[in-house]
């Protein structure tokens, strides 16, 4: 307890003092206490409580709404934590790509032919696999660990969110609003409940936003190589937004160096930018070259239907809520009948320019930065649309950018909204005695109740909350199955459940779905030539094809189900995997022709539960004749 009065006597002080410090120029001193705020009465406690500008001495009001920053945030996580601790196979959907092949290096499993977990081995950013396989060496399993990274990398990002808040705007109510608005966006969606390096980008911004906030230049270098180290794709954003704070906007002549004292920084932030890009280019250099927005045109994997939608058919999907191409972030999108609150924030611009309109943001302190930061995410969106796929998707440049702007302007204003209701409605109480001053409090409570249930409401309007952030494995009896096999084996399956076998089960499977990520070419023409290669075995009537193919690529088994061999099953294989020499398998099977892997399904099953059965290799190739 000690410790925490401490910590909001340190954040209450350093509130204090950023009068002087929090950026570039000070827009406003905070407005003069009105005299029904200096009256002793529980109305005038009340509101100051929640809508003066805080002072020095106030640690107790500070250390309140940090500590209910924290309970709220735990009720956000609470669906999603129970969710996890009641489940046996579970895992975040993106782990499936960025964490299974952890299971390798920590010798757990999966082959040491496996070209998938090569790629996201070489994909994988140092500091991630780092962090992982540190958790590792304290006896937490990677897959294990995925389901935990999020909360507690949710957990540090509240008190760098308050500080933000704080240094924007002067009321730990504020900062407490920005904290919950914050903790809603976690879980709308699988960024930060990905577990992969994305989930590791709020922090880091956070932690940037708060350096620029505090003119602490040189620890926002430190940042941009972090970011290079976790979550490399948003270094641009960070090194122009450095420059662009850092800039002296007032120097005169502007282009004068000897005028510009952070000169160094600026030029030091695009230096480490460069830097620490280089590795990540080097690591996907032997699977590249990255695909060009003209070649990803003409290909179905990027059209409506494909693996990585792009060149939608709907501009208006393409440009608002598509999660590669457009500006509005999809769950936003996807909540309209239910708009989120941060979209208040989108306000603050224009009633800033009505300072009149709401005199409480005459407290408020530069939140320049937020203009800024958004100004070089809508140029980097732009630049990423020009140069497609060599300067990453362009959402991902706003979309981060929109979540963390528009929650703390949308609590300043949603703060500086209900101290005006407060005032006005009750202005006719003398010195605030009157039961309105506490018809006004409960109004604004209520006000503040709604959008802190935000989540939950959206759940009954018939949205989603939490949003799509885990896999949940539905065959337990085939992952054991599995697991009990030699951890060096490989299986081939073009079944959607495949994707599930090498995170639960700990064995590599041939190709999935889920990593046909189309944008290295190098990586992807294995992908594409392993694809057809499976879809000939699988359905070819010539059994040498079959035992041509296991010979090839070392298969051990052979997972299928009921419905392999029917067409329709064969029409959805192609639609997940669209290659066009297999055109004719449906036509073939509807006229009753059987493949060879179908004659070899009774005796060679080894293990067989619910629609899925599971083949010998081996035994496939002693059942065929050999051509």
């Amino acid at each position: 307890m000690q410790s925490f009065n401490s910590a909001a006597r340190m954040v209450a002080a350093r509130a204090s003092q950023l009068g002087t410090t929090a950026g570039p120029a000070v827009e406003s001193r905070p407005a003069d206490p009105a005299p029904e705020a200096r009256s002793d009465t529980a109305f005038a406690r009340a509101s100051e409580w929640l809508f003066a500008p805080l002072r020095a001495g106030q640690e107790g009001r500070v250390g309140f709404w940090f500590g209910l920053s924290l309970v709220v945030a735990a009720l956000y996580a609470l669906p999603n934590l129970m969710l996890i601790s009641r489940i046996e196979y579970i895992v975040p959907q993106d782990a499936r790509q960025h964490v299974f092949w952890l299971i390798r290096a920590v010798g757990g499993g999966l082959s040491d032919q496996d070209v998938t977990a090569d790629y996201f081995q070489a994909m994988s950013p140092p500091l991630f696999a780092a962090v992982y396989l540190f958790a590792a060496q304290l006896g937490v399993d990677p897959i294990d660990f995925s389901n935990i990274l999020p909360f507690l990398l949710a957990a540090i990002s509240i008190p760098l969110c308050f500080r933000v808040s704080m240094s924007l705007f002067p009321l730990p109510m504020t900062a407490f609003l920005s904290t919950a608005l914050l903790n809603q966006s976690f879980w709308m969606r699988h960024d930060i409940g990905s577990g992969t390096p994305r989930a590791f980008v709020y922090q880091l911004l956070l932690a940037f936003m708060l350096c620029l906030l505090r003119r602490s230049y040189w620890w926002s270098l430190a940042i941009i190589v972090l970011q290079g180290l976790l979550y490399p794709q948003l270094v641009p954003l960070l090194a122009g937004v450095l420059a662009l704070h850092a800039f002296d906007w007032s120097a005169r002549p502007l282009w004068n160096w000897r005028a510009q004292p952070r000169l160094p920084v600026i030029v030091l932030g695009f230096a480490l930018g460069v830097l620490v890009l280089v590795p990540h280019a080097m690591r996907s250099a032997p699977w590249g070259p990255t695909i060009t927005g003209a070649q990803a045109r003409g290909l179905p994997e990027f059209q409506d239907d494909g693996r990585s939608p792009y060149f939608l058919s709907d501009p208006l999907e393409f440009w608002l809520y598509n999660n590669r191409s457009s500006f509005v972030p999809k769950d936003w999108w996807e909540a309209r009948r239910l708009p989120p609150p941060h979209l208040v924030g989108l306000l603050l611009p224009l009633v800033l320019a009505l300072p009149a309109t709401l005199p409480l943001l005459r407290a408020r302190r530069s939140t320049v930065l937020l203009a800024q930061w958004m100004l070089v995410s809508v140029l980097l969106y732009g630049a990423a649309h020009l140069l497609l796929f060599r300067l990453h998707l362009p959402a991902r440049f706003v979309s981060f950018s929109l979540r963390l702007t528009l929650t703390f302007a949308a609590a300043i204003l949603i703060t500086a909204a209900l101290a005006a209701l407060t005032r006005r409605l009750s202005r006719s109480s003398a010195g605030g005695s009157d039961p309105r001053g506490a018809a006004a409090l409960a109004l604004s409570g209520a006000i503040l109740a709604i959008v802190l249930a935000y989540p939950f409401l959206l759940d009954l309007a018939g949205g989603e909350y939490p949003g799509e952030t885990y896999e949940v494995g539905r065959n337990p009896a085939l992952y054991r199955f599995l697991a009990q096999q030699p951890p060096d084996i490989m299986i081939a399956s073009m079944e959607l459940e495949a994707e599930n076998v090498p995170t639960f089960a700990r064995r590599s499977v041939l190709i999935t779905e889920e990593t046909g990520i189309p944008y290295h070419q190098g990586y992807y023409q294995q992908y594409r030539e392993r694809a057809l290669a499976m879809l000939q075995a699988q359905y070819s009537e010539d059994p040498a094809v079959l035992r041509r193919f296991i010979a090839d690529y070392g298969i051990d088994l052979w997972l299928i189900s009921t419905a392999s061999f029917d067409a329709g099953d064969a029409r959805e294989v192609w639609w997940r995997f669209p290659l066009d020499p297999m055109a004719t398998v449906a036509a073939r099977l509807e006229a009753g022709r059987v493949p060879a892997l179908a004659h070899t399904v009774g005796p060679c099953t080894v293990f067989q539960a619910r629609t899925y059965a599971v083949l010998d290799a081996g035994c496939i190739l002693r059942v065929t004749p050999a051509s």
